[in-house]
């Protein structure tokens, strides 16, 4: 699992800057070692492939995603923005759930089963 930082908005793994969006609010790292997931303050989460350092692919939220995390079996992850929490294929970005709150959302967390 490479070394990851905050660098102006990208991440920084290894010495090498991966360039996101700017104000990047969370990330998560998936427990294989294959995924990470950002998320900012432009609405988006963005997946990464962590082995080659490039982005997979972005998926869009209703506000600034403030909270990630990804399943233990790291097939699925999920994405808490103030409106609502989204949970999505970790591999296609298909949206598979979206769960809406009429609170703030700080925090989403999978429990140790991964459901």
């Amino acid at each position: 699992m490479p070394t990851m930082i905050f660098v102006n908005g990208g991440l920084k793994m290894d010495g090498n800057t991966v360039r996101g969006s700017s104000g990047v609010w969370s990330i998560a790292a998936s427990q294989d070692g294959q995924w990470i997931v950002s998320g900012d303050s432009r609405k988006t989460a963005t997946i990464w492939n962590a082995t080659m350092l490039d982005k997979v692919f972005n998926v869009q939220c209703s506000d600034s995603v403030y909270a990630i995390d990804i399943s233990s079996d790291c097939t699925k992850f999920a994405a808490a923005d103030w409106a609502d929490v989204r949970i999505f294929g970790i591999a296609s970005g298909t949206q598979l759930l979206r769960a809406l709150s009429r609170h703030y959302v700080v925090g989403v967390k999978f429990s140790p089963d991964g459901s």
